[in-house]
């Protein structure tokens, strides 16, 4: 094998590929090794995945505890530590 080229791209059919990058020889014929990647998801900024976490919790009537009640878990829990 002279060069091997590690690329990415997506399947557009079962017989077209779409690369990530463009190889730089000419027309010629290729061996091709497919291996299925994970899905990448994009990012979402902290404030959106915030807003959907809230927006879910609303969608089915989460109650968040009070701050009064988390303390006292935690009381109740550091005491049990002895």
């Amino acid at each position: 094998m002279q060069n091997a080229y590690i690329l990415t791209g997506f399947l557009k059919s079962p017989n077209l590929i779409e690369l990530d990058e463009s190889l730089s020889f000419s027309f010629q014929k290729v061996r091709i090794i497919v291996e299925p990647l994970q899905i990448i998801y994009r990012k979402k900024s902290l404030l959106k995945t915030l807003e959907t976490i809230q927006n879910r919790q609303k969608s089915r009537n989460y109650i968040p505890q009070l701050k009064e009640e988390v303390d006292k878990y935690i009381t109740e829990l550091r005491g049990s530590w002895d």
